[in-house]
């Protein structure tokens, strides 16, 4: 014999059973919401390094070290895939130039 426990669980799962239109609904929503969050995430970074009040970029970036290059080579693959997903997104610009060294570090010229 079912528990009154086990009988709301079943109807739980019967009552709030998902159409495949609803399953899409939610995977498109989940879609633009993962975009939306890349896309907010890569801009504070940006701006973070490039428009900070506090520190210039040469300071964050000396402090990140022979780790420098991930920073960039992760922008460079997050602009990619903004592009990928929205043709019309428009890349982050540095508003300096800079150069990736061998051994990872970063200058800015």
């Amino acid at each position: 014999m079912d528990s009154t426990l086990s009988i709301i669980i079943k109807n739980m799962f019967i009552e709030n059973k998902k159409t495949v239109a609803d399953i899409v609904s939610d995977l498109k929503r989940t879609t633009g919401d993962s975009y939306s969050s890349i896309k907010n995430q890569h801009y504070l970074m940006f701006q973070t390094i490039w428009n900070n009040h506090d520190f210039t970029p040469e300071e964050i970036l000396a402090q990140f070290g022979t780790e420098a290059k991930e920073l960039f080579v992760v922008s460079s693959l997050t602009q990619q895939l903004l592009q990928t997903i929205d043709p019309s997104y428009e890349p982050l610009v540095p508003p300096k130039s800079f150069i990736i060294n061998s051994d990872g570090t970063v200058t800015i010229q």
